[in-house]
């Protein structure tokens, strides 16, 4: 009989409603049995004169708002307000981390309002281990339409407006932009909108970064170029190479996934503006003959433990750079490529001899404290 671990150490990605797969939404990222408690609706929104400028006009180039050093980003799943105090104990080893960025927005309607779980008391703690903050935004909600949030003025201010306000409100250092429901129809309405909002956040001294899928014909659209024209950090979500959704078993981020997506995307950003994002979690496959295969993401320890009780022995793929593993168990076959500190490593060693602006990692709580160590190494003397 096949032996999990603790739900604790896995993501439940089967509990969330899914977006068509021509989308690609990654499902850890959207994962939200997560999102089993919805926050509060932000409902402050200030007008443009309590910005710093009155006035803004869209430069012919967007002057890039940088860390101190290299960036370092671990991604805080936040999904309720306890989720927040939970940040001592996310922290305590990441010393080479230098920004969190927790998912405390998501839009709420399709007039440019968003929920909010924002905590003055958790930036301040941050601050107090130099950490920088970007809050997080998504569009994961249902029913949200970015041709209607972003395609008129009014709900396109309104969410812009809102989101530099909350950010003064907390004292944040930045914005994330986690928008995965772009398409050809509504991309010129949210090129239009990193432009706006980065324009305010600039006059704010705030950062902006904003998520992106490894470059791909099916989403060119999302015209990285342009991107990395306007918005201070180009983050690429370098996983997900096989997703919840995918026809076949396979790395949620082998080692040739990392080493072509980084040089498509320093094809058309610099890499001053380009920040590559690794994971801290893979998937277990199950195979049944004739069934598509079913897919449990789970955290570094959580995966070690499900290889250990079912007796299965990693050995080394040189083909994706992971340890792969397989077992059988009730008529089934299970399969895994780890994600761990061997692994990493050769990707952070592909990030850094690209020269790119820095890491970003998902999801904090799903590394060990040893992770840590590895990153360490790798980002120092960048």
């Amino acid at each position: 009989m096949f032996k999990s671990v603790s739900p604790s150490d896995r993501l439940v990605e089967n509990s969330v409603e899914k977006v068509p797969i021509a989308v690609r939404l990654m499902a850890s990222r959207s994962d939200v049995s997560a999102r089993a408690a919805e926050p509060e609706e932000a409902t402050a929104f200030i007008e443009s004169s309590v910005f710093r400028v009155s006035s803004i006009k869209e430069p012919e180039s967007f002057t890039q708002l940088k860390t101190k050093g290299q960036v370092c980003l671990g991604w805080h799943q936040v999904t309720n307000e306890t989720s927040s105090g939970k940040l001592p104990s996310l922290i305590q080893s990441a010393k080479a981390m230098n920004v969190i960025s927790p998912t405390w927005y998501a839009l709420s309607d399709n007039t440019g309002k968003f929920s909010s779980l924002a905590n003055s008391s958790y930036v301040t703690q941050a601050h107090a281990q130099g950490k920088q903050v970007w809050g997080l935004i998504n569009d994961f909600g249902k029913g949200i339409k970015l041709s209607k949030v972003l395609g008129v003025t009014s709900n396109r201010n309104r969410l812009v407006n809102g989101l530099v306000a909350t950010a003064i409100q907390h004292e944040l250092d930045g914005i994330n932009i986690d928008f995965e429901h772009v398409t050809k129809d509504n991309a010129p309405a949210y090129l239009e909108f990193l432009r706006e909002l980065t324009l305010k956040c600039h006059a704010n001294d705030l950062i902006v970064s904003v998520d992106n899928y490894s470059p791909a014909s099916y989403n060119a659209y999302y015209d990285l170029e342009e991107q990395g024209r306007i918005v201070d950090y180009v983050i690429l979500m370098a996983y997900d190479e096989h997703y919840n959704g995918s026809e076949e078993s396979g790395s949620v981020s082998s080692l040739p996934f990392v080493k072509e997506g980084v040089k498509n995307v320093l094809a058309k950003v610099p890499a001053e503006r380009t920040v590559v994002a690794l994971p801290f979690y893979t998937r277990l496959w199950k195979e049944v003959k004739g069934k598509k295969p079913h897919p449990e993401a789970y955290g570094m320890s959580g995966a070690e433990s499900v290889v250990r009780a079912n007796d299965a022995s990693p050995k080394w793929d040189e083909a994706t750079g992971q340890y792969y593993a397989e077992f059988k168990s009730s008529g089934a076959t299970y399969k895994i490529w780890l994600e761990e500190e061997t692994s990493l490593k050769k990707k952070l060693e592909v990030v850094k001899k690209n020269k790119t602006a820095g890491v970003a990692f998902w999801k904090l709580g799903f590394e060990r404290a040893v992770t840590w160590t590895t990153i360490a190494d790798a980002v120092r003397g960048w």
